[in-house]
């Protein structure tokens, strides 16, 4: 899997952008990582856990099927990472470093 080297982390620098993605991304790997957990305790399907992926994906600018499997693909491993609650903030920071490595460059986040 070839990735595109990008601007995100510079377009990421407005704190507010920071601080929304996030917050999404945290609730995002909490969402997969219980659903797991459920999975895993026999519940097959749970309606009611959201998935911010599409939001997450408008967040970045994410156009292509390639750039959202890309993203889906980092995400799910994040969420292997993560064994409790400690892991989940160096986990997102990790995520989004790797962010940065999806999008197109002429592709700008928005506040």
């Amino acid at each position: 899997m070839t990735m595109k080297k990008t601007s995100v982390t510079r377009n990421l620098v407005n704190g507010h952008s920071r601080k929304g993605l996030t917050l999404l991304l945290l609730q995002e790997l909490k969402s997969r990582k219980l659903s797991i957990l459920l999975h895993q305790l026999g519940v097959e399907e749970c309606l009611w856990l959201p998935s911010l992926n599409e939001p997450i994906a408008q967040y970045l600018g994410l156009k292509t099927d390639e750039e959202f499997r890309e993203f889906d693909i980092m995400v799910d491993k994040c969420v292997k990472e993560i064994s409790d609650a400690s892991d989940l903030k160096p986990t997102v920071i990790n995520l989004m470093s790797r962010l940065s490595n999806i999008k197109p460059p002429d592709v700008r986040v928005h506040a």
